[in-house]
């Protein structure tokens, strides 16, 4: 079942609700037909079992956008762990202290993939700018080295 229903003139809150489980699995809130809203995500995603949020993602006029934390969060169904975030910035890929774009397997917590991006840009300046490890152990498997944009060789 679908609704959307009006809370200002230029407005709305879009839900969808599982007729079995009576959980809304789906939220989206809009201003003049763009996601946005101010002070929470304005995409939320239930698993329609658990009730789990597993997306968010927090917009500002259209564009992904959060200050000071992931912009896009996904969780297991089950355990509700974060498995992957990104940090946006006026709609670009951005994160000045870390990697931008982070994936962690459910079960053991590693971080299996990580991306640094500075304004839409992948960039690291004092390491890799992507990672990616083995789930199980953490052993870094591969490894690029990526400044402004632009895929560099390894320094030495």
């Amino acid at each position: 079942m679908s609704y959307s229903r009006p809370i200002c003139k230029t407005c709305e809150i879009i839900t969808k609700t599982d007729r079995a489980s009576g959980v809304v699995t789906h939220e989206e809130w809009r201003t003049n037909g763009k996601r946005d809203r101010a002070d929470a995500p304005a995409y939320i995603e239930r698993n329609a079992t658990t009730g789990t949020v597993t997306c968010e993602a927090w917009y500002n006029d259209g564009e992904l956008d959060r200050a000071d934390s992931p912009a896009v969060i996904e969780r297991d169904a089950t355990t509700g762990a974060v498995t992957y975030e990104e940090w946006w910035k006026n709609g670009k890929r951005h994160h000045a202290d870390g990697p931008a774009a982070l994936a962690r397997d459910a079960a053991t917590g590693v971080a299996t993939h990580e991306e640094w991006w500075k304004n839409d840009k992948r960039h690291r300046a004092d390491g890799p700018a992507v990672t990616e490890r083995d789930a199980a152990t953490g052993a870094i498997t591969r490894e690029a080295w990526w400044k402004h944009g632009k895929r560099i060789a390894r320094p030495s």
